[in-house]
């Protein structure tokens, strides 16, 4: 496929733009990229800036500073001569930020937005947003991908059959990547019921209205963090005759629950490109492709 786009990276995106760059066969630029002893970063870009550029570069830990990176590269690239830009942020920092819990809590993915806006991004593209409504309200063209074409191909490398596994939401909020995965993969999908508490965070997992029909099952949900949530529903799961779990997940933020998962769940455990995870991945390249 070739899409007349010029690819600029951020340090975070060089391994996914390479394989944009492979499978829209299009030039890619690397910046030299610099960190001083007083913790500043710094970049120069040597090619000269396309008319029309794709920017990568994912917003993990360190946050703050991987966010600034993407800024100040928006910004230069556009001073040096870009004029329409596309921006594709793979894990979008603070979008959990989303809503006041309790008064005066700041609603950071405002924030980011309208930094965004600020630079000149014409086109945000993200995987796998916490909350998709809280990017309606930016005044720019945003997508939000759910890489479920990805992860259906990643999970038939392993001959599974999917006409035996139930695709499970932890929650309500999940519900919608469990059925377009379970549409793609031609099998049965449905959702627990999560409450979290807004004083502690304690989460509490219950069946709802489900009814679980298959003893192998695919968990499916955007991030793991701690890892509460899907071990609680990996737990209750267990307890409903659950012989098997599987876990796609988009975002990989800690390693420290996945041995914990892979011991309840006994199954595959995978996750995209986003973070830098010890985890074996899915690329949403693809599914990135048609949105550009």
């Amino acid at each position: 496929m070739n899409i007349d786009v010029q690819i600029i990276t951020g340090p975070t995106g060089i391994k996914i733009s390479e394989k944009i760059a492979a499978e829209l066969n299009c030039e890619l630029v690397v910046p030299e990229f610099t960190t001083f002893p007083d913790g500043e970063s710094f970049f120069s870009l040597k090619s000269k800036v396309d008319k029309e550029v794709l920017i990568v570069q994912s917003c993990y830990y360190p946050q703050d500073t991987n966010l600034f990176i993407l800024l100040n590269l928006i910004s230069n690239v556009k001073r040096l001569g870009a004029e329409k830009i596309q921006v594709f942020v793979p894990y979008l920092c603070y979008a959990r930020a989303d809503r006041e819990t309790k008064d005066g809590d700041s609603i950071s993915i405002e924030t980011v937005l309208n930094l965004f806006i600020g630079v000149g991004v014409e086109h945000l593209i993200t995987l796998d947003v916490h909350n998709e409504k809280a990017l309606k309200k930016a005044s720019l063209k945003v997508t939000n991908i759910y890489p479920s074409n990805s992860i259906a191909n990643y999970l038939k490398k392993y001959n599974l059959n999917f006409k035996d596994i139930q695709v499970i939401a932890p929650d309500e909020g999940a519900l919608e990547k469990a059925k377009n995965l379970a549409e793609n993969i031609e099998t049965s999908y449905s959702t627990l019921k999560k409450v979290r508490s807004p004083d502690d965070g304690t989460v509490t997992i219950s069946m709802g209205n489900t009814k679980i029909i298959k003893k192998e099952v695919i968990l499916v949900d955007d991030i793991i963090s701690t890892g509460q949530t899907l071990i609680e529903a990996s737990n209750l799961l267990k307890i409903k005759g659950v012989q098997k779990i599987h876990y796609m997940i988009t975002h990989s933020l800690s390693d420290e629950a996945i041995d914990h998962l892979r011991e309840i769940g006994n199954g595959l455990i995978a996750t995209s490109d986003s973070t830098n995870s010890i985890l074996p991945t899915f690329s949403a390249v693809k599914d990135l492709i048609k949105v550009i």
